[in-house]
């Protein structure tokens, strides 16, 4: 359990909750963190109850661009799809990786729900391209950089054709499980409310806002501080 004493707060803070592959259950059970920095004061942390869960990342998100300026659609078509199949594959493969349609740090799209068709973007002056979520876990001990270092070094799917991928700049961090950790929440929340009852021998101690979803923002490189919204009174005496 964690005291709410944070110095930092997040800094662009967004939150998304994503669902692969079955798409209504899983929506709840996964949150990106998008913010990227920590800033030296307000913002997100300042409002953080004094309950909260410090976890350690469970994957980092890269945005993954597949794409052939093919002047022949037919031939350009065929590479894209046959680089498809070849990410799908090299995912697979690598272990520890998972591919999801979609944008990185927007919402994940289960490729069980779209056809690779539905994944083609034309490109101005000609061209096609489709855009990719690659999730990467967290091995024990490793840091970000570390990740990074061998997802950018370690080798990519190869190319099909004239079709070609290559990573975005941006990365990503989030946890999975995020109803297990706001049950976790819940219990703690109950746990201070007896607390605070024994120690001011309070008559009523009254918790409003635990309806609210669980809310998370950066702590660290590869850490996300996850909370429930809510307040709390003691009422002591009559």
């Amino acid at each position: 359990m964690y005291k709410n004493g944070l110095s930092g707060a997040l800094a662009g803070l967004a939150l998304l909750a994503a669902g692969v592959p079955a798409m209504a259950q899983e929506r709840q059970e996964m949150v990106v963190v998008t913010g990227s920095r920590i800033s030296s004061g307000g913002g997100a942390a300042s409002n953080v109850p004094s309950i909260y869960l410090r976890l350690p990342a469970d994957f980092v998100q890269f945005g993954m661009t597949c794409q052939s300026a093919t002047r022949d659609t037919v031939e350009r078509r065929a590479d894209l799809e046959a680089q498809y199949e070849a990410v799908l594959a090299w995912a697979e493969a690598m272990g520890g990786y998972e591919v999801t349609g979609g944008s990185a740090g927007e919402d994940m799209i289960p490729l069980d729900t779209i056809s690779f068709r539905e994944l083609l973007n034309s490109r101005y002056g000609g061209g096609e391209t489709f855009n990719l979520i690659l999730n990467v876990d967290v091995r024990e001990g490793e840091t970000f950089d570390g990740l990074k270092l061998r997802v950018e070094e370690g080798r990519l799917p190869e190319d099909q054709g004239r079709a070609e991928c290559f990573l975005q700049d941006d990365q990503f961090i989030g946890i999975r499980g995020l109803q297990e950790h706001r049950r976790t929440l819940l219990g703690m929340i109950a746990q201070e409310a007896e607390e605070l009852r024994a120690v001011f021998g309070a008559n009523r101690v009254n918790v409003r806002g635990l309806e609210n979803q669980a809310r998370s923002f950066i702590s660290g490189s590869l850490s996300i501080d996850v909370y429930v919204p809510y307040d709390i009174d003691v009422s002591i005496g009559e």
